[in-house]
C-alpha cells in the first residue's frame, strides 16, 4: 500500500498578536515592531485580529487594514492567520474572503457567540 505524505499547514508557535493602539487609532509603527519581534524571536506564525487582537472592537476597515498590513510586513517569511470570526455568518465570509484576497495563509474562524447556534447551525456557519 502507497503512503501518503500529510501535508502540515501550521507547525510550532502561532503568536496570537495584539492590536496596539495610540490615541483611539491602531499604532502601525509599533504593531510592525510586534511582528519583526516575533520573527527576529523564532515565531512560526503570526495571529492578526484574533480575539487577543481586539478584532471585535475594530471597525471593519480597521480589521481588514491590519490584516493587509500584517500579510505585507511578514513578506511570507511566516504564515499569517487572519481573525475572521463574527456572529454574523455573512460577515465571517466577507471577511474571510478578504483575508483570502489579502494572501492571508489561514483564517481563525470562531463559533458564533451569543445566538447559541445549534449543532447544525454550526455545521452551516462552518460550511
Amino acid at each position: 500500500m502507497e503512503r501518503r505524505e500529510e501535508h502540515v499547514v501550521f507547525e510550532g508557535v502561532a503568536t496570537a498578536l495584539i492590536t496596539p493602539m495610540r490615541d483611539g487609532e491602531v499604532d502601525y509603527r509599533a504593531l510592525s515592531l510586534l511582528i519583526e519581534r516575533q520573527i527576529a524571536f523564532g515565531a512560526d506564525a503570526v495571529v492578526i485580529c484574533g480575539t487577543t487582537g481586539e478584532a471585535p472592537v475594530l471597525s471593519d476597515s480597521e480589521h481588514m487594514e491590519c490584516i493587509r498590513f500584517a500579510v505585507e510586513k511578514t513578506a511570507h517569511r511566516i504564515p499569517v492567520i487572519a481573525g475572521t470570526g463574527s456572529n454574523d455568518t455573512r460577515h465571517a465570509i466577507e471577511m474571510s474572503r478578504f483575508a483570502a484576497d489579502a494572501g492571508a495563509d489561514a483564517i481563525l474562524c470562531v463559533t458564533p457567540y451569543y445566538n447559541k447556534p445549534s449543532q447544525e447551525g454550526l455545521y452551516q456557519h462552518y460550511k
